[in-house]
């Protein structure tokens, strides 16, 4: 079967992707902190829709992309297969949840010791859960587990997991080998990314991620080519206006069109990267900040928690727990999340090549 294009991305267009992915992750921090620290009520429902739920949407379209863009790229290796891909997402995935998952185990016992009356996860806060997030079974169809803890945003990634784990043994399945274990995995595998293709919690997340594929089709066959680089810019500029319209005027960011603009303004950006002439500094700095951007979305949920429940609300426990947040990432991402996978990966390999 004749291999489907593989483009590669410019460096441009990566730093961008970067600082997208960098800026959404911040975005969480941002909208997560007004919400515990009770400040800017403009800023969120019922007069503003919820910036991380638009950050959220911005991640699984980015990971529909990349996913996307990664598979095709490696599959011109015969070698390459679905365990291969199992692999990488693994220590992708682990090596920065699993650490996380730790973190907030010991800053909501801390919590607990302070003070348990403030705490309000207690239903969420025992071993039954912790395992179940540990095979990132939160939030499953049928099964009574949730995020563990104060890590609300656990649940996106539950989400992500099963859609990497069923997208890999489809595309696999199609473009490698017909195996009766690939599908066998792509059944058993599909009952997250199915019940979450129109419903489900996020209103549909996985279509939405679907999106993030077909813009890389759309990217990679040079669809945009036959327009200017007025014409694009002209229509990422429509794009933003009746983005940013349509979810002003109905409040709700999980939402089909929404998610389509959104879409649509992102393969713009990518197409229209190269010619921004983006600088050095500016590469270096969307890398560094999307470096430990996985963490921080993670961990600050826990962090901006523990602070309200034993200091307050304010402007200065916000400041503070931006802060606290970003750093708290920064450390743990350089140590798991910018070397984990790589390390990990490299073990694995050399371990079964002897």
């Amino acid at each position: 079967m004749p291999y489907l294009e593989h483009r590669k991305l410019s460096s441009e267009s990566s730093s961008l992707l970067d600082f997208v992915r960098g800026g959404a992750a911040q975005l969480v921090v941002i909208g997560h902190g007004i919400s515990f620290t009770g400040i800017a009520p403009y800023l969120k429902q019922p007069n503003f829709p919820w910036m991380q739920n638009i950050a959220v949407l911005v991640f699984f379209i980015i990971s529909g992309f990349l996913i996307t863009y990664s598979l095709i790229g490696k599959a011109k290796n015969d070698n390459y297969q679905y365990f291969d891909y199992l692999v990488d997402r693994s220590a992708r995935i682990y090596t920065t949840f699993l650490p996380s998952l730790v973190f907030v185990f010991w800053i909501d016992l801390l919590s607990i010791s302070l003070g348990d009356s403030g705490y309000r996860y207690w239903s969420a806060f025992d071993v039954k859960t912790f395992v179940g997030n540990i095979f990132l079974l939160q939030d499953f169809p049928g099964l009574p587990i949730t995020s563990f803890g104060s890590a609300r945003p656990f649940w996106t990634l539950a989400m992500e997991w099963w859609i990497y784990l069923f997208v890999g043994a489809v595309f696999f399945f199609i473009v490698k080998t017909r195996s009766s274990v690939l599908l066998v995995c792509g059944i058993v595998f599909s009952v997250v990314p199915l019940y979450n293709l129109l419903g489900g919690r996020g209103n549909g997340l996985f279509s939405y991620w679907l999106f993030g594929s077909v813009i890389y089709f759309f990217w990679a066959s040079r669809f945009l080519d036959r327009l200017s680089v007025k014409g694009k810019v002209t229509l990422l500029f429509l794009g933003v206006v009746l983005a940013s319209y349509r979810v002003m005027d109905t409040l709700v960011e999980y939402e089909p069109i929404f998610a389509m603009l959104l879409a649509i303004n992102i393969l713009l950006l990518i197409d229209l990267a190269p010619r921004l002439h983006l600088n050095k500094a500016f590469s270096i700095g969307a890398a560094s900040v999307a470096a430990y951007s996985y963490t921080l979305y993670l961990v600050h949920y826990s962090i901006y928690d523990f602070m309200v429940t034993h200091w307050g609300q304010g402007v200065g426990i916000f400041v503070v727990g931006f802060v606290a947040s970003n750093l708290v990432a920064m450390g743990m991402g350089y140590f798991f999340e910018e070397r984990g996978a790589r390390f990990v990966k490299e073990k694995f390999y050399r371990l079964v090549a002897s």
